[in-house]
């Protein structure tokens, strides 16, 4: 297999993957929104999946990285409590800046 269609697939499996994660945030009803799975509320169960892979993508070596505006310390890590709880719309926003991303590295 060459080099562009591998680069092609993940770009094309990445955007749906993110895809599927905004279908998420949007389909969760609000009382679930909360609710603790694992000592962790399933919002912060998503901003850990969607934080994750934005590092995941990112070029290590990129100055201009940033950590989405509302990050705080330890607000991606599942087993840490956290004193704030992230909207809808928060991660909604994050989902649709990733997958942005990726549809802009997508190779010709």
């Amino acid at each position: 297999m060459r080099q562009e269609t591998y680069s092609q697939s993940i770009c094309e499996l990445t955007h749906r993957a993110l895809w599927e994660v905004q279908n998420v945030i949007a389909c969760l009803p609000d009382a679930l929104w909360d609710r603790a799975y694992c000592a962790a509320p399933l919002w912060k169960h998503i901003y850990h999946m969607l934080h994750s892979l934005d590092l995941w993508y990112i070029n290590p070596r990129d100055p201009d990285y940033r950590e989405p505006a509302f990050h705080v310390k330890d607000l991606n890590d599942l087993d840490a409590a956290s004193d704030r709880s992230l909207t809808r719309a928060q991660l909604d926003a994050y989902a649709g800046k990733s997958a942005g991303k990726s549809r802009r590295t997508r190779p010709p």
